[in-house]
């Protein structure tokens, strides 16, 4: 549902921009349904596996259909559109800024550096004015929770909400796993040393 650029205007109070993956996506439908009764004005532009980096693109070895969704057109696509919004709030949020070998980071200059690219990019926002929330690290477990609840609710015997209320917490991840892998990302946000910039752990 959030794959492309998405608009919703009211009475246009203030601007917000989710600009994320598709972990921010997965929580993104709520909290627009709750800033949708406050009258603000809200873009999103998540994108499955895709972290804002304008001009550059990312690669996955594990996702081929990436340099498609992901690419130097859709990044070029979200910074038009931000800038449009000047004095935006903007939502910036995922998975592990995808830190590992898993990725292959295509950029203009061969020696890119993925820390300062992204670093560059957000502070460009933060010198515009924007102010940035940033939603990171968004919590992921080895198994995934869509895929493994999907297995309880396709079973014709199993009254899929009743499961749910009983089995809150079905798919677990340990915590010292989670801040384990987080390090790198933890690293980079706390670069960020400006009055417009906010953080959000969701843990």
């Amino acid at each position: 549902m959030y794959s492309t650029l998405y608009k919703t205007y009211k009475n246009q109070k203030k601007t917000i921009i989710f600009l994320g993956d598709s972990i921010l996506g997965s929580i993104t439908y709520d909290l627009v349904q709750e800033l949708k009764k406050d009258n603000y004005k809200i873009i999103v532009m998540n994108n499955a596996a895709c972290i804002y980096l304008p001009n550059y693109f990312i690669q996955y070895k594990f996702n081929r259909l990436s340099e498609f969704t992901c690419n130097k057109d859709y990044q070029r696509i979200r910074y038009e559109e931000i800038i449009k919004h000047p004095d935006s709030l903007i939502i910036l949020g995922g998975g592990d800024l995808y830190l590992n070998e898993e990725s292959i980071f295509k950029f203009k200059s061969i020696s890119a550096d993925f820390k300062e690219y992204y670093v560059d990019s957000v502070n460009d926002l933060l010198l515009k004015n924007y102010k940035i929330l940033h939603f990171y690290p968004m919590p992921t477990f080895q198994k995934s929770p869509s895929q493994e609840l999907n297995k309880i609710f396709t079973k014709r015997d199993v009254n899929f909400e009743e499961f749910l209320s009983k089995n809150k917490y079905y798919v677990k991840e340990k915590y010292k796993n989670y801040i384990k892998k987080n390090l790198k990302n933890n690293k980079i946000i706390n670069i960020f040393n400006h009055s417009n910039f906010f953080t959000f752990y969701p843990d």
